[in-house]
């Protein structure tokens, strides 16, 4: 190397600086540290430039929810803490995805302890093959043995699973360990979305008998093959009861292990005790909470997440018992009269959706209302023309509407039934209001959840019914509207018949297509919006309080509570740095 390009030593570099004059060497090294500084910048800019933050392993999240578990088991849950922890513990042949592709309630089913599926040409057949090497939580091979198990104990009806409804006339052939046929007696478009049902290990489930499934400990002491495991049960000393669950994400996961390392999911016996450890920091967060609770909770702090559910909420009619209600004409009025804006302000704080018609706003193509622009005083002159133009009178000294018939004279006045909860009650005399202020005469009946279902909705003893319907990520109407489901155990509360809508009903249970089952649905809205069955109130919100520190949280394809887990593997709460070129 040439002299001139030969770098001093150490001795030489020493020696040089030594032998500077003191301002001169202040320099040097200040320049010689502004050069070493400049070069870390450099550095560590062109680090940022070429690396990505991206999710790690590690964090926990502890969770409050109501209700203690009895069934941690996909074919006996029943309470949303059931399905809370069967949603963290099983896993399915399909999943819910957390980003839906075309707007509406559900996220797109994507595969996951299968790896791939196809339906036969007549969409009778479906054929799943699983991924290799598929393990329990105890290490044990997950088999198409297994998922036939887990189908049969459904289908046992001495089980009395509450998914049975689902699995009826599905025959299950077992190909071989790792592909399983179900064959369908008709084309069920959304049997998919069922095939999303946690699988059990049968061998462990074996060796107990229908008699004693209900009572095996596995029951609360679930080993599943989804996200998460049970780590440690903790129970009260006193009542045996637990208090709190401790899980570990389950490396063998088939989607991949989660990012959160732990989990705890404590229980509180009702919503006032679950905001309280909220409050005193003994949980991170909190789902299915009422909207009364928001302002509370936003007071501390609170990051509150809302997403759409696929549920509904209206008056339901049964003219059966109020033939007041057959008249076309009262049924506008009523319809018209309704401020629906003002309930959702006034009992969910705003956290729901006006409608005006059997489907949520975020489901397919749902009939827009066109009446909330219109102030109350307006839409009560528009609704009592309804009323005179349909041959009613106003009686003064009565102060009632009343219409002359045949054989006797008609008033408008009726009953509405509702549950107890404070949300429908609330929305049902702010419903009495507004018809009240009409002119018809209203009287409410509440009654305890568990009354009205058994004594009231099921042998349809009411006159109206403020009530909900769960139409589901994929909207399925027909037991809520076909005319044969009219009576126990149908889900038509409103009794209602059209020989048409039937025949759409129908029709879109057998439909694959979704251009196709939106104009249907267009048509069926059109024709409950001309009949009017029910007044349509909103939808509402599905709240959930969770820590800013979580991230990716997704509540998209809401439909149960426990839906909230479905994307659980793909939060994080720590992150990393990698160069991009190894992010893939």
């Amino acid at each position: 190397m040439a002299n001139w390009l030969k770098l001093p030593n150490k001795t030489e570099t020493i020696y040089t600086l030594r032998t500077l004059p003191f301002r001169e060497r202040r320099w040097v090294l200040i320049l010689g540290g502004l050069f070493i500084i400049s070069i870390i910048g450099l550095g560590w800019k062109l680090n940022d430039y070429v690396s990505v933050i991206v999710p790690a392993a590690g964090g926990s999240l502890r969770e409050g929810v109501i209700g203690t578990p009895l069934f941690i088991n996909p074919v006996l849950a029943a309470s949303d803490s059931d399905r809370d922890l069967t949603t963290l513990i099983y896993s399915g042949l399909m999943r819910v995805g957390a980003d839906p592709s075309d707007g509406r309630a559900g996220g797109q089913l994507i595969p996951d302890l299968a790896e791939k599926y196809q339906v036969s040409s007549d969409g009778l057949t479906y054929t799943f093959t699983l991924k290799k090497g598929l393990k329990w939580q105890d290490g044990e091979l997950l088999t198409t043995a297994d998922i036939k198990f887990t189908v049969d104990k459904i289908q046992d009806p001495l089980i009395k699973s509450p998914r049975r409804a689902s699995w009826e006339g599905v025959n299950v052939e077992v190909i071989n360990p790792n592909e399983i046929s179900f064959h369908l007696k008709k084309p069920y478009p959304s049997f998919l979305e069922t095939a999303t049902m946690g699988i059990l290990p049968k061998h462990l489930w074996s060796n107990f008998n229908t008699e004693t499934f209900s009572l095996n400990k596995l029951n609360t002491e679930a080993i599943g093959s989804g996200p998460y495991q049970i780590k440690k049960v903790v129970k009260n000393s006193a009542t045996g009861i637990p208090e709190y669950y401790n899980l570990e994400s389950f490396a063998g996961f088939a989607l991949g292990a989660p990012y959160i390392s732990y989990l705890r999911i404590n229980f509180y016996t009702n919503e006032n005790s679950l905001i309280e450890a909220y409050i005193k920091r003994n949980i991170d967060s909190l789902s299915a909470i009422s909207a009364e609770h928001t302002a509370q909770l936003a007071t501390v702090g609170a990051q509150i997440l809302q997403a759409p559910l696929p549920r509904v909420f209206g008056v339901f009619f049964n003219h059966n018992q109020a033939p007041v209600l057959l008249n076309q004409e009262v049924r506008q009025a009523l319809n018209l009269a309704i401020d629906r804006q003002a309930i959702i302000e006034t009992t969910l704080h705003g956290y729901g959706t006006a409608i005006d018609g059997p489907l949520p706003t975020n489901a397919i193509d749902p009939v827009k209302s066109a009446l909330a622009a219109d102030h109350e005083a307006s839409r009560l002159i528009k609704a009592r023309q309804i009323l005179e133009n349909g041959g009613w009178t106003w009686n003064e000294t009565n102060k009632l509407w009343q219409k002359q018939g045949k054989k006797d004279t008609q008033i408008l006045a009726f009953t509405i039934s509702t549950s107890d909860t404070p949300e429908l009650k609330r929305a049902t005399q702010l419903i009495q209001e507004t018809w009240q202020a009409l002119g018809a005469k209203i009287e409410i009946k509440v009654y305890e959840i568990g009354d009205l279902t058994k004594d009231i909705i099921r042998p349809r003893d009411y006159d109206a019914l403020f009530f909900g319907q769960v139409v589901g990520r994929t909207p399925d109407l027909y037991s809520f509207w076909h005319s044969s489901q009219r009576q126990d155990p149908g889900n038509n509360i409103a009794l209602y018949t059209n020989a048409d809508v039937d025949k759409l009903l129908e029709q879109l249970r057998r439909e694959s297509d979704p251009e196709q089952t939106a104009a249907l649905y267009q048509k069926f809205n059109q024709y409950l919006a001309a009949d009017l069955p029910a007044v349509f109130v909103y939808a509402p919100d599905f709240l959930y309080v969770m820590p800013t520190k979580v991230k990716n949280v997704s509540l998209r394809p809401i439909n149960l509570p426990a839906d909230r887990f479905l994307s659980i593997y793909e939060w994080y709460v720590n992150t990393d740095k990698i160069w991009k070129i190894f992010n893939h």
